[in-house]
């Protein structure tokens, strides 16, 4: 049979090539534009992803979409709400002052990025 093998750029798949699934060493060779500061992997679906390796353009930050940073947003809401209750009474200022810096931090992303999934 065959694997496909995807290239993912920022979450999204820009390009694929098929290799026989041999148990064999493959090249493969994948040429694309990358116009703005990204992570780059690729992935066998669903068995393999590789880790992301980031591609800086022009010392510019990742911005990867809105949509992205947002989700980070309400991920961060979510663990501060289900787990502020279990912080040291003595550590839990500092704590929420991390929290409210994360917030800030992703805001700010979100600001910077463009819309998008």
């Amino acid at each position: 049979g065959e694997r496909l093998v995807e290239l993912v750029v920022n979450g999204q798949v820009v390009a694929s090539q098929k290799v026989d699934a041999d148990g064999q060493v493959h090249t493969l060779d994948f040429e694309i534009p990358v116009a703005r500061s990204s992570w780059v992997a690729l992935r066998q679906f669903p068995q393999l992803h590789t880790n992301p390796v980031n591609v800086m353009v022009s010392d510019r930050p990742i911005r990867t979409s809105r949509n992205s940073a947002r989700w980070c947003q309400e991920a961060v809401n979510q663990l501060w709400e289900v787990r502020h209750k279990f912080i040291a009474e003595g550590e839990r200022a500092a704590a929420r002052e991390a929290y409210d810096r994360t917030i800030e931090r992703l805001q700010r992303i979100a600001e910077e990025s463009d819309e998008g999934t």
